[in-house]
């Protein structure tokens, strides 16, 4: 009773407290208007408060409304703030001497504007204030109006007025100017009426009239009443929107009865002007200058009704021009459309343009169409004889001078339009000339341009990324000429430009311009990007530079045509720091040179940077000057013919005005200042023939630097003068004629030297050696092939040998091949170039097959493709059929696997690597799916991104070296770190077949796992593996030898020890302890990692165990030893032990109960611990017998689960085994899918299994999830018991501590401890 009692009470006081607030909240005047801190109770008394002259800014603080405001010389901002303001009429009247009169509407909370184009142009404004009117806001005497955003509404008439001079004498500059928000109304939204008057909507701004047009003038022309001289401008992203709802009436968009100016044009955005069943705009007298904006008139095609007070009717038409009106200005009425850009549309039902002339009165004059795109033919209109207007693809009609056609179909006016709209794959064809100084289109497809015999001119066109343009001449005589000072064709960021025919020039006449007819720029050092030029005939003349190419990955091929210059060269670099990194290929064609005046020397190629210059073709001629001028960079030529003639005695300038360049067919000026100078290399080979009135082939080296003649490597070729002086020991010029004819050799066998690698090496006797005179090419000179029966040694004597992982484009070795480089700090290398490509470039370099034997003492095998594209791999070494390999030294670093065999068949190749590094900079270093043996030793370096070796098959045997998989790491350079997660540096996943790997030593390091093996293995296929030593990165005892296993390092890697017959190791991250039958440990379990039991028992060992804990919760807890509990342990501890599980309505509650003095704890069962008090504490159990074999682990059941506790050993991470792991602090059991989470030794996982599916029960969103426990037998209720009364009370069965249910409720029940609905239930 004085519970309830009590309660009334209360509730009582809290009526009386609430009505009393109520009360006082009545009392109390809500003000609605505020100026700085000042708050009004209206908003007349808010502007009234502010002076003539002087500005007042309110803010609406609550809904509200008034009668009239008239505003006078005062600057008036009002801020709705999404509140409701109604009203009947304000005027703002400007005073002479205030120079600036205004009301600006606003709401600075207002967001969500919107009009829906699918739903008859809806207009939706989610969160805006409204000024809500009966009537008008009038601007007069050069006030304005101004709204910037929020809503207007006028609910019978016109929203906004501009007043301007009425009698016609002078203007008044009475303004609207609307920069955003939502302006509706019953009649107009604004309307200028008089000379001065003036509406500006500029923005992102809705005008929208319910039943006439949106903006309208006044056509009223009356003697002391003349409404013209108007001014009106729409411009930017607004919608102007006109409906009806008068009968016979027609909507309108704008209508302009009167005398004055109509502007729409573009700015940040294209102006929408709709009519619902009406017109667009409606003209009965002004000028329209339309420049940009959609007009469009929606309805029935034959719906027509009235519009302003005239009797004509007007139907749905985009523009209407009515003649047969009787306005005073309709005579003079004057519809200029400019636009060409395709932002100019007229949209009607009817029609695009409809012109209401049925007295047939003269209308000359009043169209001037110049351009734009209309529903319907609007030819009748166009006055322009070069005008045309025809239908385009997408069905609108466009005018315009059409000068260009696609495909056979389309017309344009605008080239540079044409170019644009045409799809991919189009041919644009010319149909007349054609100028368009401005740039012109930024091609980002492929396209072709023909010249049709025409003339076009751009300021300059560019190809972009994706972009493949051909231009191409059909007819004769076709140029297209570039203005631009730079270039007149710009192919950057991966564009491809192709010349088939016609003519390309520039006539720039700007400073300093070098009239590049064609400019390709590349990407930079890190990312090359491939900028293509390709010149297949045709012409390209400048009285400057035809071709300028920089940047790297920035390529021009020649095949055909003519390049014609007299300016720096016909194709020229540039030497500065990193613009570099550029090829040019010469196949074909003329280059045509002469110089630019009398002091500087023509050039046909000028190469100052790093990059490569090939000619295989092609005639380059020169008229005083050099064919090719080095200044860094590699020049190879195998064909075609430099011709540089004039007066030997000539000399002059190229880039460089410090150094003259004689009368030679090429140059290296070793003496210029350039970057790349110091490495530039010449090769001449083959066919090509060099010519040149002062010298063939010329070095500069005025300043004596000492290894100049380094740079050329004059293989062959045919020269006019005596080229001996540049030739290395190893080749021989020989006269022929008037010529001179080089010839090489490649390889020396004893004293004999060879032509070809492939002759010396047919010629050598078992154990001669084969040494490399100069780099090799394989291939285009043909692969080396070490036959059966032959025994060699390839001495790389510091050369190259080119290859390509292709047949005959290798090496193939089915003899016994040994490999060496005698040079020291050798460069040389085997190498290739090539990307892979399944069945083309898919062969290792060294191809060791059959019953051949390859020996690697020295050298350098390299096959990495410096492109990062997912086909940048290739192989260095391949072992197949019977094979030996054997890796004594040298280096082996491909883009797949430096070492592969194959899994086809069964072959059986012995695989040794005895020292020597391998690399993979994308896989693994060794790919192993065949039979045979693999065996690493000491002095082995193996390394790859995916790590070192991946073992698919066969043997492994590692006694020593290192091996790792490495990636960037944290730097970004390859090499600095170790692989992603989940590479190993040794991998058995999915094997092909059996394996069986022995590791007695080496040091294997990644950032996961050292080893990898499958969790579940492939079926059918046995990976053994028995590790005995060695150094690891990560815990690899799972996979050791019987007696042996993985324990830590002081630097965090784990050695390999032997586990003593009969001793426990302990392992925390960095020590371990081993503690012998008899002794003593301390186990931390806080921080031990691993325990290790060995044998069956280990008899004596005084334990002690320490942990701290953070609550007094309960902690998982077991022991791989049984102990009798004291009744000193239970003064610091309680334990439980595992009892049943009881299922309710789905949810499991695992169930344990408090174990006593004398109580025996029992080897590897799952118990309960937890401390009385938080803190460290630690459990002496005495000496015991430590027990290897935990048997089966425990489980209990209920009717559908099977719920089994895994006691861990070792650190266990449970996502992997399915876990739920308890939980102290939630007191329950957590599964977690984590896969870096992990439970500790001396711990357990609890397993869910379902009885009948046979499969595990985790959470199907992958999240966390909880399972219940409870602890029988608790002095106080902890974690999820309970004992309250509305457990009891509840629904559900009830079962004792046995887990038999007796009953539905705890009424009747005998006092005691009883489970339901997973809670303790105490009946007292």
């Amino acid at each position: 009773m004085r519970n309830f009692t009590l309660h009334k009470f209360l509730a009582m006081l809290l009526m009386a407290v609430c009505s009393a607030t109520l009360s006082v909240a009545k009392n109390v005047a809500k003000n609605v208007a505020k100026i700085g801190s000042t708050e009004y109770a209206t908003l007349e008394e808010a502007v009234n408060s502010v002076a003539q002259g002087k500005k007042g800014y309110i803010y609406i603080l609550a809904d509200a409304s008034f009668d009239n405001l008239s505003i006078e010389g005062k600057q008036i901002i009002i801020n709705l703030q999404n509140h409701t303001v109604k009203g009947n009429d304000i005027a703002v009247k400007g005073v002479d001497g205030i120079t600036d009169t205004y009301l600006k509407i606003l709401d600075a909370k207002a967001k969500g504007l919107s009009v829906s184009t699918k739903n008859n142009y809806k207009v939706s404004y989610t969160n805006s204030g409204t000024l809500e009117l009966t009537g008008s806001i009038r601007a007069y005497n050069g006030a304005a109006i101004n709204v910037e955003s929020g809503t207007i509404v006028s609910t019978q008439g016109v929203a906004l007025f501009a007043v301007g001079d009425e009698t016609g004498q002078k203007d008044i500059t009475s303004s609207i100017n609307i920069t955003g928000g939502y302006v509706k109304a019953q009649e107009f939204g604004a309307s200028p009426q008089g000379r001065g008057a003036s509406v500006t909507v500029n923005g992102f701004a809705v005008i929208e009239s319910l039943d006439n047009a949106a903006v309208a003038g006044n056509g009223t022309n009356e003697p002391g009443k003349k409404l013209g001289g108007t001014s009106i401008t729409i411009m930017g992203k607004c919608w102007l929107i006109g409906r009806i709802q008068s009968p016979s009436y027609a909507a309108c968009g704008i209508y302009h009865p009167q005398q004055g100016t109509l502007t729409i044009k573009y700015k940040k955005g294209t102006p929408h002007i709709v009519a619902i069943n009406g017109a667009g705009i409606v003209m009965r007298g002004g000028t329209l200058d339309y420049q940009a904006g959609y007009i469009t008139a929606t309805g029935d095609a034959n719906f027509t009704g009235k519009v302003g007070d005239s009797r004509v009717v007007v139907g749905t038409s985009g523009i209407v021009y009515d003649r047969d009106c009787d306005y005073y200005d309709v005579a003079r009425t004057n519809i200029a459309i400019k636009n060409d850009w395709g932002y100019t549309k007229v949209i009607g039902a009817k029609s695009a343009i409809q012109v209401v002339n049925d007295k047939n009165q003269n209308i000359d004059g009043v169209f001037d169409i110049q351009g734009g795109y209309f529903s319907s033919d609007v030819s009748a209109y166009v006055n322009d004889a070069n005008l045309e207007c025809l239908v385009g693809q997408d069905g609108y009609y466009k005018v315009g001078n059409y000068v260009v056609q696609v495909d056979g179909g389309q017309k344009y006016t605008s080239v540079s339009t044409a170019i644009s709209a045409a799809p991919a794959g189009s041919i644009v064809v010319m149909l007349k000339d054609r100028a368009e100084p401005a740039y012109g289109p930024q091609i980002e497809k492929n396209l072709t341009l023909d010249l049709n015999g025409k003339n076009l001119t751009f300021s300059s066109m560019t190809v972009e990324k994706g972009g493949n343009l051909t231009i191409k001449d059909s007819g004769t005589g076709g140029t297209y000429n570039g203005l631009g000072a730079n270039y007149s064709i710009y192919v950057r960021e991966g564009g491809i430009f192709n010349l088939e025919s016609g003519t390309l020039t520039n006539s720039s006449t700007a400073k300093k311009t070098s009239n590049v007819v064609i400019q390709i720029f590349g990407g930079d050092a890190k990312t090359p990007v491939a900028s293509t030029a390709n010149i297949k005939g045709g012409k390209v003349v400048s009285k400057g530079t035809p071709v300028f190419v920089a940047y790297p990955g920035a390529t021009v091929n020649v095949s055909g045509g003519e390049l014609k210059g007299s300016g720096l060269a016909c194709i020229a670099g540039n030497g500065s720091e990193g613009m570099g990194g550029t090829t040019i290929n010469v196949s074909g064609g003329t280059l045509t040179a002469n110089p630019y005046d009398d002091t500087s020397a023509a050039c046909g190629i000028y190469h100052p940077n790093e990059g490569t210059l090939n000619i295989t073709g092609g005639t380059i001629n020169v008229a005083d000057g050099v064919g090719v001028l080095m200044r860094g960079g590699e020049m190879t030529m195998t064909g075609g013919e430099i011709n540089a003639t004039g007066d030997a005695t000539r000399t002059g300038s190229v880039g460089d005005a410090n150094q003259k360049i004689g009368v030679s067919g090429v140059i290296f000026d070793r003496d210029a200042n350039y970057p790349a100078v110091a490495t530039t290399s010449i090769k001449i080979d083959g066919e090509a023939k060099v010519s040149g009135a002062k010298a063939a082939v010329e070095l500069i080296n005025d300043n004596n630097v000492a290894d100049a003649k380094s740079a050329f490597k004059l293989k062959g070729g045919t020269y006019s003068s005596d080229i001996s002086a540049l030739l290395d020991e190893n080749s021989v010029a020989v006269k022929q004629g008037e010529n001179y004819v080089v010839t090489t050799y490649y390889a020396q066998v004893g004293e004999k030297k060879y032509a070809t690698l492939q002759e010396a090496a047919d010629a050598a006797t078992a154990g001669q050696t084969v040494k490399v005179l100069n780099d090799v090419d394989m291939t285009t000179d043909g692969n080396l092939t070490v036959n059966v029966g032959k025994d060699i040694v390839l001495d790389m004597n510091g050369h190259s040998i080119k290859g390509a992982n292709a047949d005959y484009k290798n090496i193939l070795v089915s003899g016994k091949l040994t490999l060496m480089d005698s040079k020291e700090n050798s460069t040389g290398k085997i190498y290739a170039e090539t990307p892979y490509q399944y069945g083309v470039y898919d062969k290792p370099l060294v191809y060791v097959g059959s019953n051949g034997e390859f020996v690697m003492e020295s050298g350098r095998i390299y096959s990495v493709i410096p492109e990062k594209t997912a086909d940048n791999g290739q192989f260095g070494i391949g072992a197949y059929d019977n094979s030996t390999v054997t890796i004594n030294g040298g280096t082996v670093e491909s883009g797949w696997y430096a070492i592969a065999g194959n899994g086809r068949g069964v072959q059986t190749p012995a695989i040794t690597i005895n020292g020597g590094t391998l690399v993979s900079t994308s896989d693994y270093a060794i790919y192993h799916p065949q039979f045979g043996t693999l065996t690493i030793n000491d002095g082995a370096v193996v390394y790859g991104a995916a790590g070192a070796i991946a073992m698919k098959r066969g043997n492994l045997v590692v006694n020593g070296g290192t091996l790792t998989s490495k990636g960037i790491g944290d730097t970004g350079n390859w090499g600095d770190g170790t692989g992603n997660l989940g590479k190993a540096a040794l991998n058995f996943c999915a094997p092909y077949g059996d394996v069986a790997a022995t590791i007695k030593g080496g040091t294997i390091t990644a950032e996961g796992d050292a080893v990898l093996i499958d969790a579940k293995p492939t079926e059918g296929k046995t990976v053994t593996l028995a590790i005995e030593g060695g150094t690891y990165s990560s815990d690899v005892s799972k996979y050791c030898a019987a007696g042996f296993t993985a324990t830590p390092n002081s630097d965090g890697t784990y050695g390999i020890t032997k586990v003593g017959d009969l001793s426990v190791m302990v392992a925390y991250d960095k020590a371990y302890d081993n503690v012998e039958a008899g002794g003593t440990v301390d186990i931390n379990m806080d921080t031990v990692n691993k325990i290790l039991v060995a044998k069956t028992e280990v008899a004596n060992v005084t334990t002690t165990l320490t942990k701290t804990f953070s609550s007094t919760g309960w902690n998982a807890f077991f022991v791989p030893f049984d102990f009798t509990l004291t009744a000193e342990m239970l003064n610091d501890f309680e334990f439980a032990k595992l009892y049943a599980v009881i299922a309710e309505n789905n949810a499991p509650v695992v169930n344990f109960k408090t174990v006593a003095a004398n109580d025996k704890i029992s080897a590897y069962s799952p118990y309960l611990i937890k401390a009385k008090t938080a803190g460290s504490h630690s459990l002496n159990v005495g000496a015991v017998t430590y027990k290897s074999n935990a048997g089966e682990p425990p489980y209990t059941a209920t009717i559908d689960e099977i719920y089994t506790f895994y006691p861990v050993m070792e650190n266990t991470y449970t996502a992997v085994e399915k876990g739920y792991y308890l939980d102290s602090k939630q007191n329950c059991f957590v599964y977690n899918e984590n896969e870096k989470a992990y439970i500790p030794p001396l711990t357990y996982y609890m397993t869910m299994c379902d009885k009948n599916a046979k499969d595990y029960i985790v959470p199907t969103s992958g999240g966390a999830s909880k399972v219940k426990f409870c602890v029988i037998g608790e002095d106080e209720p902890t974690g999820i018991t309970d004992m309250v009364d509305d457990a009891a009370n509840a629904s559900g069965k009830v079962y004792n501590l046995q887990g038999v249910v007796v009953g539905n409720t705890t009424e009747g029940l005998p006092k005691g401890v009883y489970i339901k609905n997973g809670r303790k239930i105490i009946v007292k």
